[in-house]
């Protein structure tokens, strides 16, 4: 008898095993995780415009995620005077060119925005997104505004354009003398004073000259 006991015994283990062990697989799959939600992208709180020249401004600003942990892709965008997002007008020129592809969810990424115009304020903006900017794009908050002047154009260098003569000719008697005048203008017909002028003659033996300073 003990041994037909001792058997049952086991059997009921083993049942009782084969019971359990559906009931652990059942508890264990109900906590699995569930499928990703999708967050909105986040926003740049650090735009700043670094180096400029006359027809650039090169921008900058600390990248953030797509709300689905990858890379998001920015819109920047620029106005001359006041700034309004939605009639802002989006960089098309430049490595600012929307969209611009993000390199990851941290660390900083600059860009430069060309063909702007010379001696000219501009302020800018920028928003991560995902997707597509043609229809389905999902933007995050708009950024602060960063704010930079283009250079002024240097003008070119005068340059000695034009000399006129005063009086254009003149008649003098032997033994006599007479001053001339030499007016010195440059390429936008500017006065350029104290040029030195060179006087010379064609005809030694009948007049000479002495050298002066233009005016």
């Amino acid at each position: 008898m003990s041994y037909t006991f001792a058997a049952v015994k086991q059997i009921a283990r083993r049942w009782g095993w084969l019971v359990v062990c559906p009931t652990v697989a059942v508890c264990a799959s109900s906590n699995s995780s569930g499928p990703l939600v999708a967050g909105q992208p986040g926003a740049v709180s650090d735009l700043a415009a670094g180096t400029t020249t006359e027809v650039s401004v090169v921008l900058s600003f600390t990248q953030v995620d797509d709300g689905m942990g990858q890379p998001a892709h920015y819109d920047v965008r620029y106005s001359a005077g006041s700034m309004s997002w939605t009639s802002a007008a989006s960089v098309t020129v430049g490595t600012c060119a929307a969209p611009v592809t993000g390199t990851g969810v941290a660390g900083t990424l600059s860009c430069t925005v060309l063909g702007l115009s010379p001696s000219t304020s501009y302020n800018f903006q920028v928003a991560a997104f995902r997707g597509n900017m043609t229809g389905n794009a999902v933007f995050g908050e708009v950024s602060n505004i960063a704010a930079a002047s283009t250079l002024s154009i240097a003008p070119p260098a005068p340059v000695v354009t034009t000399v006129t003569v005063s009086p254009a000719s003149v008649s003098i008697e032997v033994s006599g003398t007479s001053a001339l005048q030499a007016t010195v203008k440059d390429q936008n017909g500017n006065l350029m004073t104290g040029q030195p002028v060179t006087w010379s003659t064609n005809n030694a033996a009948a007049a000479t000259v002495t050298s002066g300073v233009g005016s």
